[in-house]
């Protein structure tokens, strides 16, 4: 009996601590919070958002003096992953006072082109009074997109290294072209330099343009590793558009 009350004290003593040691004590409290952005995706290029880290960390609230045990790390995740460049997010509690985000960069794979109209000008009349007139060009900024058709990051100048998106990205024609893309092989994919989709019948068909300026007529996503295959040879014969949407019989046309 007696060693049953002194088993039962100890227990009580052990959990009485561990609860005082994980919620209430100062040790285990969170002094800071540590963001780290990871090497991109192998494969999808060696591009980086030197900004990414910053913009992430001034989205997430501050948690510093709260006990590790209660930080709600799916609410940061949430947080987090809302911030334009980021692709997945990992929150860990780095014991015994830190937080620990590990961001995986969203790498571009193509880009849209995004315009407004300007503010007009004024412009000043013979008589001196003043007016506004649409003389402004529209302002043209270009938005690079990563492979869920998300922006990471939009630049004034036209990129080079991704080929334009001509369809609408939301539409489904412009998800079947962004399929595609991903799907080709990566001698192929770095000579596109625009990628668009149309929609024939019941179903889209994607075509590109390459850097030399032939036309491909893909088709569907099915089938790719075939068709690429198809392509090599087919490039060798002369025609500006090569279809190859059914590779059993590719053609060419001028």
């Amino acid at each position: 009996m007696f060693r049953r009350v002194i088993v039962g004290l100890i227990a009580t003593v052990a959990l009485a601590g561990g609860y005082w040691l994980f919620w209430q004590s100062p040790w285990l409290t969170v002094k800071k919070t540590t963001v780290t952005v990871t090497a991109p995706v192998a494969g999808l290029g060696t591009w980086k958002d030197p900004g990414l880290a910053k913009r992430v960390r001034d989205a997430l609230p501050d948690v510093t003096g709260l006990h590790l045990v209660s930080v709600d790390a799916a609410q940061l995740s949430r947080k987090a992953d809302a911030v334009r460049g980021v692709a997945r997010v990992e929150i860990r509690r780095g014991w015994p006072d830190a937080v620990v985000v590990v961001i995986t960069p969203a790498q571009p794979v193509a880009y849209v082109r995004q315009s407004k109209s300007a503010a007009p000008r004024p412009s000043v009349s013979a008589s001196t009074a003043v007016s506004s007139e649409p003389t402004a060009k529209p302002v043209v900024r270009y938005a690079l997109i990563d492979a869920r058709g998300t922006v990471v990051d939009v630049r004034v100048t036209k990129p080079r290294q991704w080929p334009l998106l001509a369809t609408k990205v939301s539409s489904p024609g412009g998800r079947a072209a962004i399929e595609v893309l991903m799907d080709l092989p990566k001698w192929l994919r770095a000579k596109v330099v625009e990628i668009k989709s149309q929609r024939q019948s019941s179903s889209d068909t994607v075509q590109f343009t390459l850097r030399s300026g032939r036309v491909i007529v893909w088709g569907s996503a099915e089938n790719g590793e075939r068709k690429a295959d198809v392509l090599r040879t087919m490039v060798r014969f002369d025609g500006r558009i090569i279809d190859v949407s059914a590779p059993e019989v590719p053609v060419t046309r001028k």
